[in-house]
């Protein structure tokens, strides 16, 4: 048994009624997740979203994401993810990563893709990624060494972010964070699911994974 071949042989096993077989790749399951085979797990989860197993699988390595964040976030194959399960991940309230870690790692995300599809801009596709990013709770010296001189971020949330640091009277919450104001929620565990953002731009075409995660509260 390898990560790999988990997620079809337990569902094999459980869609056939091969108890102690499923129960054996379960257990597998909570030692086989490891920064080696996190991003894997979800690539292949994509073909068997649709099965109440992999979605138990699913939210145990969403937790180890969670807990491993910045390792996570820095990984070459999490920039190989469809673009969908990296903005699932950063907006997770448990995800333990700073606000310029999501950035860069949206940035990263974002210099992937490009290697493969040169005339689209970064400024054009950053905005989805990092519409979940706090950049008020942002050290300055970071948003202006680091983040502005990108040009890949709206220079209003920019300015948005230093009045609140300024002033956070002056500023309404759901202007620090122009999600608010979409139709939809990164629910959290406490709720037992998590819906996903709205498609970033017309070349978006929903995958299982996403649309498995709108329909269905159990989710992650």
């Amino acid at each position: 048994l390898q990560a790999r071949t988990l997620l079809g042989l337990i569902n094999a096993a459980d869609h056939y009624g091969t108890d102690e077989l499923k129960q054996a790749c379960l257990n597998f399951a909570t030692r086989c997740i490891t920064m080696d085979t996190v991003c894997p797990l979800l690539q292949s989860a994509e073909r068997y979203i649709q099965y109440k197993t992999t979605k138990l699988i699913v939210q145990k390595v969403m937790e180890f994401i969670d807990e491993h964040a910045e390792s996570v976030l820095a990984l070459r194959a999490f920039s190989l993810l469809p673009r969908h399960v990296v903005q699932l991940i950063v907006c997770r309230d448990e995800l333990q990563a700073d606000e310029l870690t999501k950035f860069k790692a949206a940035l990263s995300w974002s210099r992937a893709y490009r290697e493969t599809h040169p005339d689209v801009r970064l400024s054009e596709l950053m905005p989805p990624l990092v519409e979940n990013v706090a950049f008020h709770r942002m050290p300055v010296i970071q948003l202006m060494r680091e983040v502005r001189p990108l040009r890949v971020v709206p220079d209003s949330r920019i300015m948005t972010a230093l009045a609140f640091q300024a002033d956070p009277h002056c500023i309404e919450a759901n202007e620090l964070r122009p999600q608010a104001r979409r139709a939809f929620v990164c629910r959290t565990r406490s709720t037992g699911s998590m819906s996903p953002p709205p498609p970033p731009s017309n070349d978006y075409s929903p995958s299982p994974l996403h649309s498995s995660v709108s329909e269905d509260n159990a989710s992650f």
